[in-house]
């Protein structure tokens, strides 16, 4: 399992940084209230939290990723905040449980646009309740509206959007 994925002169984080981090990462699965729901809505316990692999990575070109069950995080989130790298903790939590269901089938919904996904409005419904439980609701309204533009949501789409990604809070 790799733990960190950093090239020379790409990275000021190091390794004991990043081992501290990845620390608090999972405290933070076997104590929060929304990572142990996505755990049990899977059918697993907490231990299992335990056993997913996480690592750092510089070279990503998106803030998180999950790839055949392993949690990849982009180094530029320690800069986020801790909060923020935990929102996607989340998101990608739900990813490797996802995963692990459909092991044969990775890509279960080619046809669909990113947001259309129901993997992804799974991932992000979780992602939304933690950052509400964290930042508050103005936090989660900001959030939404940052991701329907970076998505290109149409203006007469986004409200719809919106209320489907906020539907289990």
């Amino acid at each position: 399992m790799k733990i960190f994925k950093l090239s020379k002169n790409k990275s000021d984080y190091d390794i004991e940084e990043l081992t501290a981090h990845l620390s608090n990462i999972r405290k933070f699965l076997l104590s929060n209230k929304i990572a142990l729901e996505v755990s049990k809505e899977f059918g697993h316990d907490k231990d299992m939290l335990l056993g997913i692999p996480i690592s750092f990575s510089n070279e990503l070109d998106v803030s998180a990723k999950t790839t055949d069950g392993e949690m990849t995080l982009s180094t530029e989130l320690i800069e986020e905040g801790y909060e923020i790298m935990l929102r996607y903790v989340v998101h990608e939590l739900v990813h490797v449980f996802q995963h692990m269901e459909n092991k044969e089938k990775r890509d279960l919904y080619p046809n669909h646009d990113y947001l259309d996904r129901p993997d992804e409005l799974q991932a992000f419904q979780y992602q939304i309740e933690f950052d509400e439980s964290a930042r508050g609701e103005k936090s989660v309204i900001e959030y939404i509206e940052e991701l329907l533009d970076y998505h290109d949501i149409p203006g007469e789409d986004k409200v719809d959007k919106a209320v489907e990604l906020m539907d289990n809070i």
